[in-house]
């Protein structure tokens, strides 16, 4: 487990050992990282000056109700919004080291990389896999059970249905007959690093007091930079890659 030469990670058996290894492992860091942000969070002004409320709005985007319901009898609170937030702050973490890992390979392509350079590849892309695992068991829970900190069906849905069933389903696949390909390469990459960047900055972005110009202005190009990373992900990338294989 966890061997760097691509040649012990290649076969079926070692990548499924990994990737159950790296979902307990990414579970316990994330959820570390998440109550030490949350704590953090707590205690700076700007959380419930800037953030609070953006925060909430963007719950409510994925599912979240406005008002009280059964299932959140006191709406979003702002315990919610913390760990939400915290949370985002941790998988953009997550995303960005996964990504770090293939980042060599998209350099110097496979035929100019080494054994090891190409087995991080791999560990990218299991990382990846390993991540969602560990969240699509971890929004189950919360959304199934009588969990304290509930998630609403519509939102498990559109992040374990709709986005984790990618690499749950495609990650395996692609390593053992594709992982050569200079496509699979450039787009499991950007995936990653796209959300880590777009995340990231968007947390960042809460925090700005718009009612200031700098922070407007930087707000504004934020969002704008944000676009560029979709725009150059999404179409520049994705649709030649997907054509091309």
């Amino acid at each position: 487990i966890f061997a760097l030469e691509y040649e012990k990670l290649s076969t079926l058996p070692a990548m499924c050992a990994t990737a159950l290894g790296l979902a307990v492992g990414w579970g316990v860091f994330l959820e570390t990282f998440k109550k030490r942000i949350f704590a953090a969070l707590a205690t700076k002004e700007w959380w419930n000056r800037n953030a609070t409320e953006p925060t909430k709005s963007m719950m409510c985007n994925f599912g979240y109700p406005k008002q009280p319901t059964g299932k959140f009898p006191n709406g979003v609170t702002e315990e919610m919004a913390r760990d939400f937030y915290a949370m985002l702050i941790a998988i953009c973490s997550q995303h960005f080291l996964s990504a770090l890992l293939m980042l060599p390979v998209v350099a110097y392509g496979w035929d100019g990389s080494s054994d090891t350079v190409r087995g991080l590849f791999v560990l990218g892309t299991l990382s990846d896999l390993a991540f969602d695992i560990y969240d699509s068991i971890s929004c189950s829970i919360k959304t199934f059970t009588n969990h304290p900190n509930p998630l609403p069906l519509e939102f498990w849905v559109i992040l374990v249905l709709m986005h984790h069933t990618t690499g749950l389903a495609l990650v395996l696949p692609m390593n053992l007959y594709h992982v050569h390909r200079q496509e699979y390469h450039q787009t499991a990459f950007s995936l990653l690093m796209a959300a880590a960047l777009c995340y990231g900055l968007g947390c960042y972005k809460f925090a700005l007091d718009v009612g200031k110009k700098r922070d407007f202005l930087l707000y504004k190009f934020l969002v704008l930079f944000q676009l560029c990373i979709i725009l150059y992900t999404r179409v520049y990338l994705w649709f030649p890659a997907a054509l091309s294989f």
